[in-house]
């Protein structure tokens, strides 16, 4: 709620303009307003007033009836073209009644009789029709604002909801590629040595020799081994290494899957950083990275991408940079399509991680991502953890 004092502060503000041929009537009226803290700026004619009156200025036009050629009523009209809401109050005598009557369903607040019997017959009116139109002003503005908000809210919830939809379809293709793994690699492996230790069994049940039983361990050790390089790699391919060096994991991950990036050479450059990284800040530069090696890879045609980490006063910095194609990222913008669905992931990673995304790209020159990552943000994760007691 307002407080009273600024309301005063605002009813005190007040500035008229004052259209009155009648020069006594005129300065009669200015020093009456005027002891009233009103200010006045006072003009003869219609075109005057039009010439003078500025909507931004001015919070009120009082003026009379009769002034000459053009009448306070046509000024009244000329002042609804363009602002049907802004006050105007009329003065009138006993014998332009009628006149004043018209202007009251032409749009004008109020009219006045003259002579005014006291100034309150002046002041009063125009004080109301001024809160009034402040109000009607301020609640336009609420109105407009509250729009606003909606259409953010309203783009927002539909980001949200695209991207909802868009991490149920990862997940579900990364559920299925789990369970094709599972299948064509684990499960036969496991299958494989299932059969395999059946005929070790049979043959030493058997009492053949123990060379073929021997043999068959050694089959059997081989499936395994194998297996478990099949489950280390689903295991590399779904979490990061357990290690809070965010390069050292994309070194691990590139030698393990330098075989299926279409022959991209990976340089990583690691400069000092004066902050421990919290564990989704850890987290999420690696996914980002990651997925930016891929995009490489596979749609940019690149032959060479480049990796660095440092930081600067504020910021913790990764900027990943390729020799690809490069693409015209101010076409992108904010725009949610099909066509960049990596870019918006990694966006809203970085701004999971307490930092933004910068694309620098053109057609033919490559592609560099800047992910910052605000310290403070940063410090603020890693203060929650400290707090935080380890899950039991």
């Amino acid at each position: 709620m307002k407080s009273k004092s600024r309301q005063n502060k605002e009813e005190d503000n007040i500035y008229i303009l004052l259209v009155e041929d009648d020069k006594e009537s005129a300065q009669a009226m200015e020093t009456m307003l005027t002891k009233r803290k009103i200010r006045v700026e006072t003009v003869e004619s219609v075109d005057q007033a039009l010439e003078q009156f500025d909507p931004d200025k001015h919070d009120a036009i009082v003026t009379d009836i009769r002034l000459g050629e053009l009448s306070g009523v046509d000024l009244l009209r000329r002042i609804r073209e363009d602002l049907p809401d802004f006050p105007v109050i009329l003065l009138t005598g006993f014998d332009s009644v009628d006149s004043a009557i018209q202007a009251i369903r032409l749009g004008a607040q109020d009219y006045i009789l003259k002579p005014l019997n006291s100034i309150d017959d002046l002041v009063l009116p125009v004080k109301r029709s001024i809160s009034s139109h402040r109000t009607l002003l301020k609640n336009r503005q609420l109105e407009k604002e509250q729009k606003q908000t909606n259409e953010l809210l309203k783009a927002a919830y539909e980001k949200i909801r695209v991207l909802n939809a868009r991490m149920n379809e990862i997940t579900e293709n990364e559920k299925l590629k789990i369970t094709h793994e599972l299948h064509d690699g684990i499960l036969q492996h496991i299958v494989a040595l299932r059969l395999h230790l059946e005929s070790m069994k049979h043959t030493v049940q058997s009492n053949k020799s123990p060379e073929k039983a021997i043999a068959g361990a050694n089959t059997a050790i081989k499936i395994t081994t194998d297996m478990i390089i099949s489950i280390r790699t689903l295991m590399t391919e779904i979490l990061p290494l357990d290690t809070s060096d965010v390069l050292q994991q994309l070194s691990s991950y590139y030698d393990k899957f330098k075989d299926h990036l279409n022959g991209v050479h990976l340089n990583i450059h690691q400069y000092s950083i004066d902050q421990t990284l919290a564990p989704e800040v850890q987290a999420n530069l690696f996914r980002i990275a990651q997925e930016a090696i891929a995009n490489s890879a596979k749609h940019a045609q690149a032959s060479q991408i480049d990796v660095r980490c440092f930081a600067d006063h504020d910021s913790m910095i990764m900027e990943i940079a390729d020799n690809g194609t490069g693409f015209n990222h101010k076409r992108f913008g904010n725009k949610i399509d099909g066509k960049h669905w990596g870019l918006l992931i990694m966006d809203e990673r970085s701004f999971a991680a307490g930092g933004r995304l910068f694309i620098d790209s053109k057609p033919g020159k490559g592609t560099k991502l800047t992910v910052k990552v605000s310290k403070e943000k940063n410090h603020q994760l890693l203060c929650h953890h400290a707090k935080t007691p380890p899950a039991s």
